[in-house]
């Protein structure tokens, strides 16, 4: 994901003309798919591992550690 939205914004930043509508539609279904994937991550670090790391206390194991990602959306301008 990272790679795709580096390549846009290379091509769009080295461009003489205002970006065209593929632009901004590849831009669009990046930030969508990212947001996509924090709300995964978010979903991750709330629920399933404090879950996960109930089971390794259980078990007398080590928990992982549980980030704290930021609460607020990612917004994609339309």
């Amino acid at each position: 994901m990272n790679r795709d939205i580096s390549r846009y914004f290379l091509m769009v930043e080295s461009a003489d003309i205002k970006p065209g509508p593929s632009a901004h539609q590849a831009a669009s279904e990046g930030c969508v798919a990212l947001r996509k994937k924090l709300e995964a991550w978010r979903k991750l670090n709330q629920e399933d591992l404090p879950a996960v790391n109930h089971q390794l206390q259980a078990a007398k194991l080590g928990a992982l550690p549980v980030a704290s990602p930021s609460t607020a959306p990612l917004a994609c301008a339309p």
